[in-house]
């Protein structure tokens, strides 16, 4: 009976080593997709990802201070709080080896859509030349801190 269980466990175990090659052989990839012209370059409107080691979620980064949280930076400043904001997203991100290149999805949330510019301009700055995620944006009318304008979500996912 005792053979009978070790030639059990060594089916097992071969099917489970067999299943782990598998999912080796299968390679990351990432593809970015835009369904209409007027998207392009602007971000993406697909992102898909097959066989991630790692997803990675980032929620309600902006500009409280780093430590204490306490005090809002560079307050009436959206491109400063912008900036802001994306160094603590690549702080972050940089715990689990990823970077802004590893980006899928970002959401944010603006107290005004005034200095949409701004946020453009500091999308620009933080991705440079290379694929953009998909986005949205959403005006709200508050955030935590009155003194915020701005709040990012990211969601990446890395080999």
């Amino acid at each position: 009976m005792k053979w009978l269980s070790a030639i059990a466990i060594a089916l097992l175990a071969l099917t489970f080593a067999q299943a782990s090659a598998r999912a080796e052989d299968k390679a990351f990839e990432r593809k970015d997709y835009n369904f209409n012209g007027w998207t392009k370059g602007r971000f993406s409107e697909m992102v898909t990802v097959v066989n991630p080691g790692k997803f990675i979620t980032l929620a309600g980064i902006g500009a409280e201070e780093e430590g204490n949280g306490r005090n809002t930076m560079h307050k009436g400043d959206m491109l400063g709080q912008c900036r802001y904001a994306f160094m603590k997203i690549k702080k972050a991100l940089a715990t689990q080896n990823a970077t802004l290149a590893d980006v899928t999805r970002i959401v944010v949330f603006m107290t005004t859509m005034e200095p949409y510019g701004d946020w453009v301009t500091c999308r620009k700055e933080a991705f440079g030349a290379g694929a953009l995620p998909a986005s949205t944006v959403v005006q709200i009318s508050r955030l935590a801190s009155p003194d915020m304008m701005i709040e990012i979500n990211i969601d990446a996912v890395t080999k």
